[in-house]
């Protein structure tokens, strides 16, 4: 089995901060041409949009539970850098004394003053965005688009329009401990929520006429159903993940698993796969799915094996005498190719 990895999707919402006496003081010592931003963060549970892993990302870390101390920030305006830089972001600390600005019970860190982040009215892209501890480590980084770009609901980058005089909450997503670049802009007040990843790993065998087993070759797609059972594909989760085959040194044919991660928010969540057969040098088959249906999260961690073990959905195709381990598509759902 493999690590269960915690995801956390940074939420920043838009909108304008109205007549209040302490904001109004603070806006009132900037240039009232200007933009003000700010960021804070909270801890909390949330629905994110999905997207294919890269294979080499298949050991994440699990996400710590380390206090965020200060923020990493950079965006751009037209073609050039206008807060930091992709190699030179500015650092925003943040105030150690969360509170819970929103009502719904879980504190919220917010970044300090900075005059780095008060801004000319215009439109700015938010690049790169890192969450460091206290000791420097790093916490969250909002994904570029490429690689989990689907796993959250927005990725980077992100465009940001500031008006002068205007207080900006922003919504951008983070996941935990991946070295893409992100950026940020404005005055941002960060909502951080949390999301797990289950991972789901997968195994097959193709038999021939005779019975003869061998690795199968097989690559895998995966949505998030869409509650439609005519249109099952909801949002993309995996796109075209294949296994390793192969021939080892003494000419023995092999397969690896394939293991995908799935975004496991709080409730039910349900994931439409298909599993389709590729050719092989191993064995004479026609290509096409074999595998397609609706799996939830609760059949997922049914195979997981402790806090770091997973059992592998095994399917067998072909005249192999068996069943699938354990038996989890039904094949009724089959989306228009």
């Amino acid at each position: 089995m493999k690590k269960m990895t915690t995801i956390f999707a940074l939420l920043l919402f838009l909108g304008t901060l109205f007549s209040c006496s302490k904001d109004e003081a603070k806006l009132n010592d900037l240039d009232p041409e200007k933009a003000t931003v700010s960021f804070g963060s909270l801890l909390n549970d949330m629905v994110g949009n999905k997207t294919a892993l890269k294979d080499d990302l298949d050991d994440l870390p699990e996400c710590s539970d380390a206090i965020p101390a200060y923020a990493e920030v950079a965006m751009t305006r037209g073609e050039a850098w206008a807060v930091g830089s992709d190699t030179n972001p500015i650092r925003v600390e943040l105030n150690p004394n969360p509170s819970d600005f929103d009502g719904d019970g879980v504190d919220n860190y917010f970044t300090e003053e900075s005059s780095e982040l008060e801004l000319v009215p215009g439109f700015y892209s938010l690049e790169y965005f890192k969450i460091f501890d206290a000791d420097g480590n790093m916490l969250w980084i909002a994904p570029r688009s490429r690689g989990f770009q689907n796993l959250v609901e927005n990725s980077l980058p992100l465009p940001i329009s500031l008006k002068a005089g205007v207080k900006k909450y922003v919504s951008v997503d983070v996941i935990c401990f991946d070295d893409r670049v992100v950026n940020e802009y404005g005055y941002l007040f960060f909502d951080v929520q949390a999301n797990e990843l289950i991972k789901f790993c997968i195994f097959g065998n193709f038999c021939n006429e005779d019975g003869r087993h061998f690795p199968a070759h097989f690559n895998v797609n995966v949505w998030k159903y869409s509650g439609d059972s005519n249109n099952p594909r909801g949002p993309a989760i995996t796109s075209n993940a294949s296994n390793n085959v192969g021939v080892n040194d003494a000419g023995d044919a092999f397969g690896d698993p394939l293991c995908v991660f799935l975004p496991d928010s709080e409730g039910s969540d349900e994931y439409y796969f298909e599993i389709t057969l590729m050719e092989s040098d191993a064995y004479d088959a026609q290509p096409g799915i074999i595998r397609s249906g609706v799996i939830t999260d609760d059949d997922v961690r049914a195979l997981y094996d402790g806090e770091d073990n997973t059992d592998y959905f095994h399917f067998r195709e072909g005249n192999c005498g068996g069943e699938d381990t354990p038996d989890l598509f039904d094949n009724q759902l089959m989306a228009d190719i």
